[in-house]
């Protein structure tokens, strides 16, 4: 929110000066630096334009294309991390599950400790694979996400988790653990202050 918020301060045309003067100032670098540029004018755009527009998800592919050229694990596993989203916010579900599917599993081989935000990514993939009907696959990235520690993540955030959560196990007739996942719902909606 506060990347967001920072950002917002910028109209559309400020923004876009901004990248071509780093386009313009990387044009003659390494691969990788350009990757580095592509991959922050892709968030840039990703928190300025509407979500039918799909540039920021082209530019952020074309970014990760790059980083693969580079073999950088670090480079992919976040631009695929951002992809995803991006993905998501075009209603491509089945694709952002994909990718970041992806991106957490070269965060856990390259080391959780290198990435921001790690607990809420595991969220946000568990929230994708439901959205796909992958509900087996959600539930161990919940449960997964649970385990790590990380008091930066959204409380409203974590409830509408579980509240998913409880519906995974639902669908597979859990019926104990959806009414745990539900209960854990209420507790976080009520540590955060939100209506019901």
């Amino acid at each position: 929110a506060e990347t967001a918020d920072s950002i917002g301060r910028f109209d559309t045309v400020q923004i876009k000066k901004i990248v071509q003067q780093l386009e313009q100032a990387t044009a003659k670098s390494g691969l990788r630096l350009q990757a580095r540029v592509q991959g922050l004018k892709a968030r840039l755009l990703f928190y300025k334009l509407d979500a039918s527009d799909s540039l920021y998800a082209t530019v952020m592919r074309d970014a990760l294309e790059k980083a693969y050229r580079l073999n950088d694990i670090y480079m992919v596993a976040e631009f695929s991390r951002w992809y995803g989203e991006m993905l998501n916010t075009i209603d491509d579900p089945a694709g952002a599950a994909l990718y970041c599917m992806n991106s957490v599993k070269l965060q856990e081989e390259a080391g959780l400790q290198y990435f921001p935000s790690v607990k809420t990514f595991y969220l946000t993939t568990a929230e994708m694979l439901a959205r796909t009907r992958n509900y087996r696959e959600s539930i161990d990235y919940y449960n997964l996400a649970l385990k790590l520690k990380d008091s930066t993540t959204d409380k409203n955030f974590i409830a509408n988790s579980m509240n998913t959560l409880g519906k995974s196990y639902h669908y597979f007739k859990k019926n104990d653990s959806a009414v745990l996942a539900y209960q854990q719902c209420m507790k976080f909606v009520k540590e955060s202050g939100a209506q019901e």
